[in-house]
């Protein structure tokens, strides 16, 4: 099958599995809080686990992200990478279309941007085996990243509603996942030993159990997922699912450059450009109750 086919279906699936996500979550749990979160958490799983259309969106996504591990294997991953990130246009085109929200002028500009910039960070990125990894360069990144993640929780536990806070929501669990992303090529590269393959042995398996990144990874992992789920259930998919995909690939760009000396062009300098102005465009929109 055609490599640009592959990708249409992953952007389908990605775009549309968020939009299930929204959809059931906001209609089982309208405007989560942390303090509901914490309090009543075994019914909102409960109550999510039983929602067929978001557990239908969860298994949408899964379906993409398994398309995409397949694609990756008969195509190139500079080319499905950038472009697996038109799943932000599907799930705006069915947030507008099928789920009743608006977008206003601004947000159309800026969400364009971001998806944009995300594409052209993409194409500008070259796939490299890293010589080394920068263990204080990996933990000053988590470090930064675990700081602006309890800065958006807490503004979150402040302000509870309204349009931005689905945005800070958004960006967190973006870069949450990327952090994870990150990550995963940190534990990717430790298997290898130096060499071109993974191993897996008993002895890779216990430097892996014995080593931080695996255990900072689980955690990003699932600060993501609660952050995106908290995002859905307080802002529009149109909004929501573009900034978290194209968060969670800036970060592992920036690690690959920090942590892994992978090159930084003018290409990936201009792409990060274009994704902060679209940033700086939809936080400058007016705080409205459904972001």
């Amino acid at each position: 099958m055609n490599v640009y086919v592959l990708i249409a279906i992953i952007a389908l699936c990605w775009g549309a599995g968020s939009c299930m996500q929204k959809h059931g979550i906001a209609s089982e749990f309208p405007r989560l809080s942390l303090g509901t979160l914490t309090r009543d958490w075994r019914r909102i799983i409960k109550g999510l686990f039983t929602n067929r259309v978001w557990l239908g969106g969860q298994l949408v996504m899964a379906a993409g992200g398994g398309i995409f591990v397949y694609a990756t294997s008969v195509g190139d991953i500079s080319v499905i990478q950038p472009l697996s990130n038109t799943s932000g246009v599907v799930a705006v085109l069915i947030g507008v279309m099928l789920l009743g929200e608006r977008l206003r002028g601004i947000e159309v500009v800026a969400l364009l941007l971001l998806i944009g910039g995300a594409m052209v960070v993409g194409f500008s990125s070259e796939a490299r085996t890293a010589d080394e990894v920068h263990r204080g360069m990996l933990l000053m990144l988590t470090l930064v990243t675990a700081a602006l993640l309890a800065a958006g929780f807490a503004a979150f536990g402040l302000r509870g509603h309204g349009g931005r806070t689905a945005l800070i929501l958004a960006f967190s669990s973006g870069i949450a996942f990327g952090l994870t992303n990150l990550l995963v090529k940190v534990v990717t590269e430790s298997s290898k030993g130096g060499g071109e393959a993974m191993r897996v042995n008993i002895e890779v398996i216990a430097g892996l159990l014995g080593s931080y990144p695996l255990y900072v990874l689980l955690a990003a992992l699932l600060v993501g997922m609660v952050g995106y789920q908290l995002a859905c259930s307080h802002g529009r998919i149109a909004v929501v699912q573009p900034v978290t995909t194209v968060f969670s690939n800036v970060l592992p760009i920036l690690g690959g450059w920090l942590v892994f000396d992978e090159a930084m062009n003018a290409g990936k300098l201009a792409g990060i450009g274009v994704i902060l102005a679209g940033t700086v465009l939809l936080a400058l929109g007016r705080d409205e109750s459904t972001a």
